[in-house]
């Protein structure tokens, strides 16, 4: 699945490797460097998606980064529970 991010207002396209209730995995051939903050929008294909949340980046590797999801609204925390439960 397509995941969109921004940092420093430069914006990248990635895929999303794992997706949890307070964070998610990221795979791309520019990872974004540990405690780095972000805005990322996924699930745009998901009937209620898409989901656009805040985060800080908590693991970086060669290919891709994990990131934390701070400040979830209540929306997008009901349809990313909705998503893993379904995965």
């Amino acid at each position: 699945m397509p995941v969109n991010y921004v940092d420093h207002k430069r914006a990248f396209c990635g895929s999303v490797l794992d997706v949890s209730e307070s964070g998610i995995k990221v795979q791309i051939r520019r990872p974004l460097e540990k405690d780095a903050d972000t805005t990322m929008t996924f699930l745009e294909y998901e009937p209620l998606g898409p989901v656009k949340l805040k985060g800080h980046v908590v693991r970086s590797w060669s290919d891709g980064f994990a990131v934390k999801f701070t400040e979830p609204d209540p929306r997008s925390e009901s349809v990313i529970r909705s998503y893993v439960a379904k995965e």
